[in-house]
C-alpha cells in the first residue's frame, strides 16, 4: 500500500481510542441494569463461589473498570517511552479518563513503532472485552448520521458537546457520541442514546441520562 494511503500512527490510536470509548459509552449505560443468566447465575461467577453479587451488570462493570484503569496505566506507559515528564497516574475519573482518550494520539505519535503496536494491542484487548459482554451487539456497524433534519444543513449534532461526531447502529437503534472531548452526559457518562417513540407517540432520541430529543429519530433513518 502506498505510504500516502495508509493512517498516520496517530490516526490509527485515535481510530482505536474513538471506537474503545463508544463501547466505554455502551458499558456505562449498562452497568445500572440488572442482567438475567441461565440458572440464575451472573456471568462473571463461572462456578465459583462468590461473595455477595453487586448489583447491577456486574460483566459491563468489570470490562468498563478494567478499560478505566488500563488506558490510566497505558498513558503512563506511553509517556516514560516518549521521554516526557512523569505526571503520574490520573484519577479514576470519566472526565479524567476522556482526556486520556483525546491525547493518546498525539502522545504515540512520539514513540516507537514497538511501543506503538503495544498501545494499540490494549486498546484492542479492551475494545473486544467490551464487545465480549453478555448483551453487547458484537456485530454493531456505526455509521454516521446519514441525513439532516428537515430544513438543516447537517445533521443533529450531540446535544452535550455539539459537535456532529454522533454515530448510529440503526439496526439496533442505539445513538453513541464518538467525540473523547465531549464532556459527556449529566452523570458523566460518555453519551448514548436510544431511537424510539416517547409516550406522546413522537420518535425522538432518549439518553442514557433522561435527556430527550424528539423529532430526532426520522433523521436517521
Amino acid at each position: 500500500m502506498p505510504a500516502a494511503d495508509r493512517d498516520s500512527p496517530a490516526d490509527e490510536v485515535a481510530g482505536a481510542c474513538g471506537e474503545l470509548w463508544r463501547y466505554m459509552g455502551i458499558l456505562e449505560a449498562m452497568v445500572a441494569e440488572p442482567v438475567a443468566v441461565a440458572g440464575g447465575a451472573t456471568p462473571a461467577m463461572h462456578g465459583r463461589l462468590a461473595s455477595p453479587p453487586l448489583p447491577g451488570h456486574q460483566q459491563a462493570l468489570y470490562a468498563l473498570m478494567n478499560a478505566h484503569d488500563g488506558l490510566r496505566r497505558l498513558e503512563a506507559t506511553v509517556r516514560a517511552r516518549a521521554s516526557l515528564p512523569d505526571r503520574g497516574k490520573r484519577p479514576g475519573t470519566t472526565a479524567s479518563v476522556a482526556r486520556i482518550v483525546a491525547e493518546l494520539p498525539r502522545l504515540a505519535a512520539a514513540i516507537n513503532d514497538d511501543s506503538r503496536e503495544e498501545a494499540l494491542y490494549w486498546l484492542g484487548q479492551w475494545i473486544t472485552g467490551a464487545k465480549e459482554v453478555h448483551g453487547v451487539d458484537e456485530a454493531r456497524r456505526w455509521r454516521p448520521l446519514p441525513r439532516p433534519r428537515p430544513g438543516e444543513e447537517r445533521p443533529p449534532a450531540c446535544p452535550y458537546c455539539a459537535t456532529y461526531q454522533l454515530r448510529a447502529d440503526v439496526e439496533a437503534r442505539v445513538v453513541a457520541c464518538t467525540n473523547p472531548r465531549c464532556p459527556g452526559d449529566k452523570n458523566g457518562a460518555p453519551p448514548v442514546a436510544s431511537m424510539a417513540t416517547g409516550p406522546d407517540g413522537r420518535s425522538g432520541l432518549f439518553w442514557a441520562d433522561g435527556t430527550e430529543e424528539a423529532g430526532v429519530e426520522g433523521s436517521l433513518l
